[in-house]
């Protein structure tokens, strides 16, 4: 046997050995732990901030959010309000409530919250690999995107919000969605699911657009038996989901006076977002005293009046002013709107202090955009399922006052795809191609 063999065989050998010893699971497992580091080091003087003035205002923040059943502005400075609100979706809240009853309002509580979405973003880091392999793209572009948003810490965290929690349901209903609706006949799996969408809506209820763009992408299916249970599947998901949805439903009519899907603030935030003074921020309204004038949360006189008219009414009283406003002003409204959908994916900072590089979203968005129209050309199946949550989600977002944490929840969509682009120019090279082949499949 020649020389040249031989290496040959040795170095197939010590491949495959390589193979052997990594596993998918090993693999999240290393990321989950390198993610929770590299976040916990990034953000490790959050919990001195919160003993500072700024700070104990967002601890207000927290106390207000979970007082779901009462009127309380975002910034816990008016309670004037003494009826029901729905101004939030009731998981986020309700799981605070839990950690405050149990911890009280001390720093415990805060260190809780923080481990807490530390453990959000890791678990994405660590399913990227899985879902990678689970829509076919192989393992490679889940490491490589698990790599990028662990070393270059792309997140806000900001822990009185939701969007690390529902990023974190969002990723996890991807893969069950994927993997059950591409065969669907355990209808108790199936059920499963539908409760699970459920909870997710009870998040955050952006987060039924997936549902809508996922489930077509599941039912392409050659076979028009199998489509049928496809489509069936996806009827029973919606409709379990629905029923899990329907008690805050029905609550929101007794209490408010009125049908709306989980939330009521639509009409307020399009409003504070659309208007003579607005511009395309959160921030820029805070600093020009925009939000002052315009937002409850700032004028003693706006929650007098919802304290007056009831939040539902008040609510659509102010969509109808908004839609009024851009009908009259369909240019600024455009310019708006414009400035909106480039920061959603391009952003600049916002009013959370620790989220300090938004160039590296920039850089993200970037390679996921070329990602996305390579992937298309490759497996239309897994384009449609990352490429249309990335179409719908952020349609709501692009109308109302941008705030970098809006993205998170499909931040790691961006990632893996920014990953898949990533491996693509490395495997053209043949030293990278040699060193990642072990990884590859």
């Amino acid at each position: 046997m020649s020389s040249r063999a031989v290496e040959f065989e040795s170095s197939l050998r010590s491949n495959t050995t390589l193979r052997s010893r990594i596993s998918i699971p090993s693999i999240c497992l290393l990321v989950f732990c390198a993610a929770f580091v590299r976040y916990a080091y990034a953000t490790r003087s959050l919990l001195d901030w919160m003993g500072i003035p700024s700070g104990a205002e967002t601890l207000q923040v927290a106390r207000a959010l979970v007082t779901t059943g009462r009127y309380a502005d975002p910034f816990g400075t008016i309670q004037a309000h003494s009826g029901f609100t729905a101004h939030l979706a009731p998981v986020y809240p309700a799981l605070l409530a839990l950690l405050f009853r149990g911890l009280g309002y001390g720093l415990a509580s805060l260190t809780m919250m923080w481990v807490a979405n530390l453990v959000f973003i890791a678990v994405q880091m660590a399913l990227l690999p899985l879902l990678s392999v689970r829509l076919g793209l192989g393992a490679l572009p889940g490491i490589a995107g698990a790599i990028l948003g662990t070393l270059l810490p792309h997140y806000t965290v900001d822990f009185i919000w939701e969007s690390l929690l529902v990023g974190m349901e969002l990723m996890i209903l991807c893969l069950f969605t994927h993997k059950i609706l591409g065969d669907p006949r355990s209808w108790w799996r199936v059920s499963l699911l539908g409760v699970l969408w459920g909870i997710a809506i009870l998040t955050n209820p952006v987060t039924g657009l997936a549902l809508a763009v996922w489930a077509p992408a599941t039912s392409l299916s050659p076979w028009s038996g199998e489509r049928r249970a496809t489509i069936t599947a996806c009827a029973t998901i919606i409709a379990v989901a629905a029923v899990v949805c329907a008690p805050w439903i029905v609550r929101n009519k007794i209490r408010l006076g009125g049908f709306f899907l989980i939330r009521d603030n639509a009409g307020l935030e399009i409003s504070v977002s659309n208007n003579d003074c607005a511009s395309a921020t959160l921030l820029g309204n805070l600093e020009s005293g925009c939000q002052m004038i315009v937002h409850p949360a700032r004028n003693y006189e706006i929650t007098e009046q919802i304290a007056e008219m009831g939040e539902y009414r008040f609510n659509e009283m102010r969509l109808h002013q908004a839609l009024v406003w851009i009908a009259g002003h369909p240019n600024r409204f455009a310019s708006l709107t414009a400035q909106r959908f480039v920061l959603f994916w391009f952003p600049v900072k916002g009013l959370a202090p620790f989220r300090r590089y938004p160039s590296f979203v920039w850089f993200t968005t970037l390679f996921s955009f070329f990602g996305l129209v390579r992937l298309w050309n490759r497996n239309r199946q897994a384009a449609w399922f990352l490429g249309g949550a990335m179409l719908m989600y952020p349609l709501i977002h692009y109308i109302v006052q941008f705030e970098p944490r809006y993205r998170d929840p499909i931040m790691w969509i961006s990632l893996l795809l920014a990953g898949y682009e990533l491996t693509e120019i490395l495997l053209r090279v043949t030293f990278c191609r040699k060193l990642l082949e072990p990884l590859r499949g």
